[in-house]
């Protein structure tokens, strides 16, 4: 046996490192020994008193990392959990459904444009940010329908908010129409928070694939007109002109209820024929898809149009200009003194059309017809 200060390395006893020169351990006080073998050329592995090698400590040792197997299940388990946490905040302590007009509106538009039916909504009662009917849906069957048509009229309201979009705004509110409306509450979670659920069964006066080439159309006939580059007002005098020479009045349908095509743009431009309402709505569409901001106007038994140009808005009214020239137009870009079309009701006979009552409130209008001062 060799004296240990003379090469170091691991205390036989306790494990811990040793330093060369120490005579004992410093941690446990054991004497350090180690065998002759570690003379040059043979084994240099430190041993002890007693011949059994002396191991390196297992802190030194490296750690072995876990697999991706193991690691997958590890982040599996937490999703698990935070959803499990999340679902019961919601179920106790949110509840379902939209909680302001514009989020429910929209999905409600969404759907209208897809053609479905029923339109399916749901408002959370208890959450609801905007201002409800005074009335709890729970307490009667009258108070749950009093706050189902409180919520339906302001619903509608933001369904058919204009953006732009010729498919959305005035032009869904002329083409569908609330058929029938079923209302029903539901309760969830410990504190039983209220969802007021909508199912509006909706009648669309187009099929989805009649939209579809209705769109199709007006942008052939556009590039027809050959639009781009025109001035804003050139543009609605192209395709006012082209309305009125192209569309007539439809007198043979006047008096069928059933036949609602009559109420669309499409049957004004497919089939040149239409109401005021297929008048307007082929106007506001074509306008809307020029780049134009146009919107439909209607009272209890008419639908117009005003627009804007140069930062103030003009009415124009197609169906009372139809089959004439340019030069005996009557209702063209018209100032808020020399239109007469005033007298407006909180009716309709255009689906959902008695949203358009009052959609040129807060714009600007001139006093006179365009380029008059």
């Amino acid at each position: 046996m060799s004296d240990f200060r003379m090469s170091g390395g691991y205390c036989p006893n306790c494990g811990k490192k040793t330093e060369l020169g120490d005579a004992f351990c410093v941690n446990c006080g054991a004497k350090l020994t180690f065998s002759d073998s570690s003379a040059p050329g043979g084994d240099s592995t430190p041993t002890a008193f007693d011949g059994r090698a002396a191991s390196a400590p297992s802190a030194e040792s490296p750690k072995k990392k876990p697999g991706p197997i193991n690691r997958l299940l590890s982040v599996a388990l937490i999703a698990v959990f935070i959803w499990a946490v999340v679902s019961w905040i919601g179920d106790n302590f949110v509840g379902e459904g939209y909680t302001d007009y514009a989020s429910a509106g929209k999905a409600a538009a969404t759907q209208m444009v897809d053609h479905k039916s029923p339109v399916i909504v749901a408002f959370n009662v208890d959450g609801f940010k905007g201002e409800l009917s005074p009335y709890k849906a729970g307490e009667t069957k009258l108070a749950l329908n009093l706050l189902s048509d409180d919520v339906m009229m302001k619903m509608q309201k933001a369904s058919f908010t204009y953006d732009g979009d010729p498919r959305h705004g005035d032009h869904l509110a002329l083409v569908c129409s609330p058929v029938e409306r079923r209302n029903y509450l539901t309760k969830q979670g410990i504190r039983e928070l209220q969802t007021l659920n909508l199912s509006i069964k909706t009648e669309y006066y187009t099929t989805a694939e009649q939209d579809k080439e209705f769109d199709t159309a007006v942008k052939k006939v556009l590039a027809q007109l050959r639009v781009d580059g025109m001035s804003d007002y050139e543009k609605v005098r192209a395709i006012y002109k082209y309305i009125c020479s192209n569309v007539t009045y439809d007198e043979a349908h006047l008096n069928d209820d059933g036949y609602t095509l009559k109420y669309t743009g499409y049957a004004a431009l497919k089939n040149h024929t239409a109401v005021c309402a297929g008048v307007a709505d082929l106007f506001y569409y074509m306008a809307n898809t020029a780049g134009l901001e146009a919107r439909v106007v209607t009272s209890s038994t008419h639908a117009w149009n005003f627009v804007k140009l140069g930062g103030k808005c003009y009415y124009l009214d197609a169906t009372w200009d139809l089959g004439k020239g340019e030069t005996e137009y009557q209702f063209f870009l018209k100032g808020k003194y020399d239109f007469n079309h005033f007298v407006k009701y909180n009716l309709s006979l255009f689906g959902f059309g008695n949203q358009l009552t009052d959609t040129d409130k807060g714009y600007t209008f001139s006093d006179y017809a365009y380029g008059r001062l």
